[in-house]
């Protein structure tokens, strides 16, 4: 950093005025990334939750595919039992 002499109205004014942009692009950068942040985990959220629905879904898939095999081996049972 250069050295500042206080008594030198323009370069404190100007030196001032740097850090207070520098300040604010800052702040702005924070707003950007804490704006980037919410919406990746507002997003992860709802993966999650479709990936938590459609898991419901597979599962209550395969209890019916079960419940239907077994009632197919039932009929084909008494089918076969029938006919001998």
């Amino acid at each position: 950093m250069p050295k500042l002499n206080f008594y030198e109205t323009d370069a404190v004014k100007a030196f001032v005025l740097n850090i207070l942009v520098e300040n604010e692009e800052l702040r702005q950068d924070l707003d950007f990334y804490k704006r980037q942040t919410t919406s990746t985990w507002e997003e992860v959220k709802a993966q999650r939750e479709r990936a938590d629905a459609a898991e419901a879904k597979v599962a209550e898939l395969e209890k019916l595919a079960d419940s239907l095999a077994a009632e197919r081996d039932g009929l084909l049972a008494q089918k076969g039992g029938a006919s001998e």
